[in-house]
């Protein structure tokens, strides 16, 4: 088997994890990193953005809910 099926496998198994958990900023690295892997440029960018973004959305909007930071 050559390396490049072995890309797109992981590329699928991790599309399978994204499905699974849409909203997961660590599914969509993990696919944007396989896609980078493979030579698919545009692709793996797409990703690492989402992911970026719902890191940046997690820790803006769920970090007051944390209870980090708080003081009593």
């Amino acid at each position: 088997m050559n390396a490049h099926k072995r890309f797109d496998d992981a590329i699928e198994i991790f599309k399978l994890n994204v499905a699974e958990r849409p909203r997961s900023d660590g599914s969509l690295f993990l696919l944007a990193d396989a896609f980078q892997r493979a030579g698919k440029r545009e692709l793996a960018v797409k990703n690492y953005e989402a992911a970026l973004l719902f890191m940046v959305f997690e820790k803006i909007m769920l970090a007051p809910f944390s209870g980090r930071g708080a003081t009593t």
